[in-house]
């Protein structure tokens, strides 16, 4: 939870390519099974590599056109752990040569008993359950719900291994994340 003291920034050339990081993304990486995501394995690529969903990529494109047309955005999401729910807001700044800079701070952590299906070391099949990027709801099929009502549910731990996570936005926070940008260009 120390890695998330410090502002998270990172920012983006005029190609959506990652450019820089700074120290907390490192930190926040590194404290979260994320080496993989570290500096020297983002810094070069497109962020589209780390948005799989269509309708989060049409949205983030959407905030970073509106930024870089001098429309900061400014948005909270819940990035949690196994063990709590982490809430955080991002702010996307246009800068000169159309590069853009996402800054995310700390809101609230909350701890949680510990979620299994949140952590990245427990072992996964090759199934997928979608999860929202913004409000970490799980998708059951007709609903979202928390991943402790989702659990039982879909009776996860009846099956020999866990689902990987795929993330998406349900359509709450769609609807919300429009009314962001609507409200972003109209002041």
């Amino acid at each position: 939870m120390n890695s998330l003291s410090k502002e998270i920034r990172y920012r983006v050339n005029h190609l959506d390519e990652i450019v820089s990081v700074n120290e907390a993304w490192d930190a926040f990486a590194a404290d979260n099974c994320g080496a993989h995501l570290t500096a020297p394995h983002v810094i070069g690529r497109p962020l589209w590599d780390f948005i799989a969903d269509r309708t989060t990529r049409l949205v983030y494109r959407d905030v970073l056109a509106r930024a870089r047309r001098g429309h900061p955005v400014s948005f909270d999401f819940r990035c949690d752990a196994p063990d709590c729910r982490r809430r955080l807001r991002m702010e996307v700044l246009g800068e000169p040569d159309d590069c853009a800079e996402f800054r995310v701070r700390p809101l609230s952590v909350e701890p949680r008993p510990m979620q299994p299906l949140l952590d990245p070391n427990q072992p996964h099949s090759e199934a997928l359950l979608r999860v929202c990027g913004w409000c970490k709801k799980v998708d059951v099929g007709n609903r979202w719900v928390e991943v402790e009502e989702a659990v039982p549910l879909l009776r996860l731990f009846e099956k020999p291994r866990l689902p990987d996570i795929t993330h998406g936005i349900c359509e709450v926070c769609y609807t919300r994340m429009l009314a962001t940008l609507d409200d972003g260009l109209a002041s």
